[in-house]
């Protein structure tokens, strides 16, 4: 495994990597088997809209190995998606880039909070958001929903 890792804003030609990338860690690692529909139905078109963004990690073959988009909800609110890094990759950093990209991101558009849902067997991801100050705020039969204020934050 190479460490050279460089992070980039979504380009459409990783569009099918970013999905296969995706769909290994929630339906392989994570056992999410009826996720297929969404993977084939997944689109990255909402991300080239102002006020969202996407970013790809990428290894020295360029092979994705990370993600994290921004969805902006409101002119007060933007939602955290895709945040998964490969597991060979996990414990490296990655994240803590692609969530620092993500923040900065944040401030600059002046979003006041950042909500997110992520899945009950995500411990991993979890623990993350906790340490990053994020709160739970609800829960249905299969995830957690957080939110983290960044009033102040700027």
């Amino acid at each position: 495994m190479k460490q050279d890792i460089k992070i980039i804003e979504y380009q459409e030609k990783y569009s099918k990597d970013i999905i296969n990338h995706i769909r290994k860690i929630a339906m392989e690692e994570f056992e999410y088997k009826d996720w297929e529909d969404y993977f084939n139905r997944m689109s990255f078109e909402e991300y080239k809209n102002k006020g969202n963004k996407f970013w790809i990690a990428l290894d020295d073959e360029d092979k994705v190995v990370g993600t994290i988009g921004a969805l902006k909800i409101s002119d007060k609110e933007v939602r955290m998606n895709s945040l998964y890094v490969n597991k060979e990759y996990r414990e490296l950093g990655i994240a803590k880039k692609l969530y620092s990209l993500f923040t900065e991101f944040v401030k600059e558009q002046k979003y006041e909070c950042i909500t997110l849902r992520t899945f009950f067997k995500f411990t991993h991801a979890i623990n993350f958001y906790e340490k990053e100050g994020f709160i739970k705020y609800n829960e249905d039969d299969e995830s957690y929903f957080y939110i983290k204020s960044m009033i102040n934050k700027r």
